[in-house]
């Protein structure tokens, strides 16, 4: 996020900046749409916060997490307190909390109900590995469409951005680059992939991470994005932006050609 953050103008930093603070309220969660607090929205929020010149009230934000029940969590929300934890307390967040509860998560926890689907796998593998436990590589040949893409459901037809560009982390080398050169070709000629931010955002950040091109700037694309109090939204006709999609935003901006 830092190569993104460094490619806009001072201006533009100052707005996002001056837009993450007002979103932290009182109680030291991070509002989403409709300001009410929202975990979800605070791991965002803290996200950004990590970027320089950033000053919000961590202690604040330290004792909400710490009122909140872990086992009444998703996996989504699970992630998303772990990952908080991970940016408040840097050196101590593995000790603090049981991250084995994870493995007795119940499949309604999971999106769409099943804890075998990429985007699922990578949610669990990657905060499991980043706590030091041998994951292993998953077999999702029943997600897996013959060019290479990846859906969230199984034996499906039509692909999904999120689900393809998750699985790139988990997939062994020779199926990896297939999927790759796959996603790539989905690129549309805006720069963009699905039609939205978050799908551009994540598509970009695997091709980046793995060296693959990218066909298309996604600069003006990122452009219309962008709303007048600094956050990013979530289309190009979307009336408003958000933490989340900010981070999107960011992150693509690092990424793109």
């Amino acid at each position: 996020m830092l190569q993104g953050w460094k490619r806009m103008s001072s201006e533009a930093q100052d707005i996002v900046r001056q837009g993450v603070v007002s979103a932290q309220s009182t109680d030291g969660l991070f509002c989403g749409r409709g300001d009410k607090e929202d975990l979800y929205y605070t791991f965002f929020g803290l996200l950004l916060s990590l970027m320089p010149g950033m000053k919000i009230n961590r202690k604040t934000c330290r004792h909400a997490l710490d009122s909140i029940d872990l086992h009444s969590l998703d996996l989504v929300h699970c992630c998303a307190f772990f990952r908080s934890q991970r940016i408040l307390h840097p050196f101590t967040w593995k000790v603090k909390y049981d991250i084995s509860y994870l493995h007795s998560l119940p499949a309604t926890a999971y999106p769409h109900g099943d804890s075998e689907a990429p985007y699922s796998r990578f949610l669990r593998d990657m905060l499991l590995n980043d706590c030091g436990e041998k994951i292993t590589l998953p077999d999702l040949h029943e997600y897996r469409l013959p060019n290479g893409l990846y859906s969230n459901l199984k034996n499906q037809t039509i692909y999904n951005v999120n689900a393809t560009a998750a699985v790139v982390f988990l997939l062994p080398d020779e199926l990896q680059q297939q999927t790759l050169h796959a996603l790539s070709a989905e690129q549309a000629e805006d720069g963009s992939f699905g039609g939205n931010l978050l799908s551009t955002a994540v598509a970009l950040f695997a091709l980046q991470t793995y060296q693959t091109h990218a066909h298309f700037s996604t600069k003006g694309y990122l452009q219309m994005c962008l709303r007048e109090n600094g956050f990013f939204a979530p289309t190009p006709d979307a009336p408003e932006g958000d933490l989340e999609y900010t981070v999107y935003g960011v992150l693509a901006m690092g990424a793109t050609p």
